[in-house]
């Protein structure tokens, strides 16, 4: 999946597909009547695609069943997006997506939705305030849907970490300290999640790695 007019001040989201030892299709749009970046993409274990899209400042969502056709675009959130979002799915189809937006007075904040599948987007949840200058949210779930983690910077520079368990609420702590970015983030079966990232260890040239467990 591409976005074309590289250059312009719109894009058309366009998407072809290829079955298991057969040729690529025609390239057709995703968003036939609207403009859009994709800004993630994701395949459950139906082959079910869906896409996330950047359009203006709207975060929005487009579904093709395995063999269909790209749904109309569902909005998500109207907001200054800050981060365009990325999505994850388990095994079920249950998605979970996340981005960050300008809340105003300078403050960035992560943003997350889940849809259930078979159902709707659920209305974005505020999973805390995240530095404006190092504000890249990491997302993972386990296959079997115990888990969904979000890691980010805080807006105090401390590491932050967003867990939501099966389809419950989310529960945000912070987990380190220090400017800088989790790096790697899994999340496992039986609601197991693990976040690593580099440690000042005060010695000229070396770093070290930190790492926090959820089981």
């Amino acid at each position: 999946m591409a976005a074309t007019t590289p250059g312009g001040s719109s894009y058309q989201a366009y998407s072809a597909t290829r079955p298991a030892g057969g040729n690529w299709s025609a390239a057709t749009p995703v968003t036939p009547n609207a403009a859009g970046a994709i800004t993630g993409v994701v395949l459950d274990s139906s082959g079910d695609a869906t896409v996330l899209l950047q359009q203006g400042t709207s975060i929005a969502s487009s579904t093709r069943p395995n063999g269909g056709s790209w749904s109309s675009p569902t909005i998500l959130e109207t907001a200054t997006i800050v981060v365009p979002a990325s999505v994850v799915s388990d095994a079920a189809g249950n998605l979970t997506a996340v981005w960050a937006v300008n809340s105003g007075n300078g403050v960035t904040s992560v943003h997350a939705a889940t849809r259930p599948a078979g159902s709707f987007w659920g209305t974005p949840a505020n999973l805390g305030a995240c530095s404006s200058q190092n504000c890249v949210p990491l997302l993972a779930a386990a296959r079997d849907g115990s888990i969904a983690v979000v890691s980010f910077t805080g807006a105090s520079n401390g590491l932050s970490v967003a867990v939501r368990l099966g389809q419950g609420t989310w529960s945000s702590s912070v987990v380190g300290s220090g400017s800088t970015r989790i790096t790697n983030l899994i999340a496992g079966n039986n609601a197991v999640a693990s976040a690593v990232w580099p440690a000042n260890i005060k010695t000229k040239y070396h770093v070290g790695l930190d790492q926090s467990d959820f089981r």
